[in-house]
């Protein structure tokens, strides 16, 4: 059973986000090149990746330390089969609002990632 589930989670969950998903954009900032000879950084600019995800799922973390701190969040999941993969710190554009991520967990089933699980917030 576990290599029917390693064909069937991975497709059934790009199906999920393709028929749910909204379109967002990560702006991803290329690494800069360094010039000896003026001995700076040179800027490479930025892309824009846009990128089919789900819908933000809100949910809240409470943090108990002598004050009772409520924090909320949002879920988003992404596909893993895009262009590049997710990192803590990053930050996207989705619905006009503009998100951060704060954990990122791959959904591995067998050797790929079918999805990432983003931990975000405004």
């Amino acid at each position: 059973m576990p290599a029917e589930a390693d064909t069937f989670a991975p497709a059934l969950a790009i199906e999920l986000i393709d028929l749910f998903g909204i379109n967002g954009a990560f702006q991803l900032h290329e690494t800069p090149d360094f010039d000896i000879v003026q001995g700076q950084s040179i800027d490479k600019g930025s892309t824009i990746e846009t990128i089919t995800m789900s819908p933000p799922i809100r949910f809240r973390k409470e943090f108990k330390s002598g004050d009772v701190t409520l924090s909320e969040y949002s879920v988003v999941y992404m596909k893993g089969n895009e262009s590049f993969a997710p990192k803590r710190g990053m930050r996207f554009t989705l619905s006009g609002v503009d998100w951060g991520i704060i954990q990122v967990d791959p959904l591995i089933s067998g050797e790929l990632v079918a999805a990432y699980r983003m931990v975000v917030n405004t």
